[in-house]
């Protein structure tokens, strides 16, 4: 379609407003166009958008005042752009600032392949024309979310677009085809036919002039829960560093805590806690910190979690008598904390853990919003439980012949070690030997 920057829709604003409106509204009304009837070019539509608007823009800045009130341009996050055409002529600060931070523009949605950003486009122009020509409204949404970097915290954030189309105008150009009800209903049950739509609506037919006006909306929260979910249901999600880095900055996004550490665990029944150690870039301490974790999981933290329920701590300087893992984690620079049980078939399985260096920024309202999360972690430590235990299976199947049950547990054991060694980097690593000293296999009668 033919499009052009047109500032007649917001001229014809200003002309009704020097008619119908108060004293004051008149008088600065006419002043504005007074300056616009001393340019003429703003009367028509404009090809050289950029430079027209460099050109004139305190002029400019004075017809969009009425859409863009000073006293919000540090909250709204909004702009005015050509018609289809994601560069701003006008923008309020905090939309200018975000940009900046961005490389200068907002880039292609997140949501849509870039393939297809351009044909949302021209369904929507199209939408527009069957409405004005043929009376028939369609019903069309297609969010745009843009994902970016904050320019506060440096985290994730997502934005859907919001478009006000009041500034558009459509004009004809050409002949303008019949097209009957059923027309249009097979158009629209053939809507990705985009030969169909342009022969029944030439694109050369038509002239859309004026601006739009783009909202950027903070959907963080919605947009992080649901990568997060498909981050959480992607093979191996717990076991693979590079996954589990992805998890790590979908939390730090929807808490807004740029240092937020984020840690996962499984309870065993005999030791208190398994893994601690072993997933150490997943937990806020490592095993050699602690000397003995089965004797300091009693009255720890993660006993009353395991027990009871979520754990906060606002400023972990404050606990009285801190276990030996409690220690660790304080060594740690951790400051605030908490630990949240993990619970599958209504059993304790595991703990996610969050921490920050800073005192409070987790705190009891914190705790609402990890409640969200829960299950998702929950059936995700559940699932990585189950695959490494399979595992483990399979290499004791391609190691051993059958196993009598009750050794099973050695042979397990050696399985686990082998993995171990094997994802730490060893690819020469050989299985352990099994012996049981003084163990002697019994036959006959017995």
């Amino acid at each position: 379609f033919k499009t052009h920057l047109s500032f007649e829709p917001i001229i014809a604003f200003w002309e009704n407003l020097a008619k119908s409106g108060s004293e004051e509204e008149i008088a600065f009304a006419e002043a504005i166009l007074a300056e616009v009837n001393q340019v003429p070019a703003f009367r028509k539509p404009i090809k050289d958008a950029m430079p027209f608007v460099e050109k004139h823009r305190k002029l400019v800045d004075k017809l969009m005042s009425a859409l863009f009130p000073k006293a919000l341009e540090f909250n709204e996050i909004k702009a005015a752009t050509p018609p289809f055409v994601f560069d701003p002529i006008f923008a309020t600060h905090r939309f200018q600032k975000i940009t900046e931070f961005n490389g200068g523009c907002l880039g292609n949605p997140s949501n849509l392949d870039p393939s297809l950003v351009h044909f949302a486009k021209f369904i929507h122009a199209c939408r527009s024309l069957l409405a004005k020509f043929y009376n028939r409204d369609i019903p069309l949404e297609t969010p745009f979310i843009f994902s970016m970097k904050d320019p506060d915290t440096d985290l994730d954030v997502h934005y859907k677009m919001t478009i006000n189309g009041d500034f558009i105008d459509i004009n004809l150009t050409g002949e303008l085809k019949e097209l009957s009800e059923a027309d249009i209903d097979y158009m629209l049950d053939n809507i990705i036919d985009v030969d169909l739509w342009k022969k029944n609506l030439p694109p050369e037919n038509f002239e859309i002039n004026g601006f739009v006006i783009s909202t950027l909306v903070n959907v963080t929260h919605n947009e992080v829960l649901s990568q997060l979910k498909n981050n959480l249901l992607e093979s191996h999600a717990l076991l693979s560093e590079e996954q589990f880095h992805k998890i790590r900055r979908n939390v730090r996004s929807l808490f807004k805590i740029p240092d937020l550490r984020v840690g996962i665990g499984v309870f065993d029944d005999s030791l208190g806690i398994t893994n601690f150690g072993h997933w150490c870039w997943r937990d806020l301490v490592c095993k050699a910190r602690i000397k003995n974790i089965g004797q300091e999981f009693k009255g720890s933290i993660y006993q009353k979690v395991l027990e009871t329920d979520s754990v906060v701590v606002e400023n972990m300087d404050n606990l009285k008598s801190p276990t030996g893992i409690e220690k660790a984690i304080q060594e740690t620079k951790v400051k605030s904390l908490i630990v949240a049980p993990l619970k599958y078939d209504d059993q304790v399985i595991g703990y996610l853990e969050l921490g920050s260096s800073q005192p409070k920024a987790l705190n009891s309202i914190t705790m609402t919003r990890v409640k969200d999360i829960l299950p998702l972690f929950s059936v995700a430590i559940q699932r990585s439980v189950e695959e490494r235990s399979n595992r483990i299976d399979a290499v004791i199947m391609e190691k051993f012949t059958a196993i009598h049950s009750s050794v099973a547990w050695r042979f397990q054991d050696a399985a686990e070690n082998f993995m171990k060694a094997k994802e730490s980097g060893n690819a020469e690593v050989e299985m352990e030997p099994i012996v049981f000293d003084q163990v002697y296999p019994l036959y006959g009668m017995a």
